[in-house]
């Protein structure tokens, strides 16, 4: 992995994306999921200082990944999503039961309490 520094003053509103984390995405993707070491790096990298990280449950193992990592207790802002609305069948209260049910899920395999 190339080594690089994000600690600048424009760097400070970029935000980090997790979905090479946990699952092998995009096109020109040659290396499959980023290994833990880089991970670690990359996190030690970017030094919290309130960025953003940008992570699923469609990540497959990138929220359990961050909660290894002990993103918790680092100055991140984490911001997670669910699965569409729309794929989930039945009611309206079955889909907020499943809305709800996600989104706890991602919370615990993060280890975090809240999201930004």
């Amino acid at each position: 992995m190339r080594s690089f520094s994000i600690k600048n003053k424009t760097s400070d509103r970029l935000g980090l994306g997790t979905v090479q984390w946990g699952k092998v995405y995009g096109l020109t993707n040659s290396t499959g999921i980023a290994k833990a070491i880089d991970i670690k790096k990359i996190l030690h990298d970017a030094d919290g200082s309130g960025r953003i990280i940008d992570t699923a449950i469609a990540y497959e193992k990138a929220e359990t990944i961050l909660g290894r990592q002990k993103v918790c207790c680092m100055n991140f802002r984490l911001v997670t999503k669910t699965r569409p609305l729309e794929s989930s069948l039945g009611s309206n209260n079955e889909i907020v039961k499943n809305f709800r049910n996600d989104f706890y899920k991602s919370l615990k395999k993060i280890g975090i309490k809240k999201v930004y």
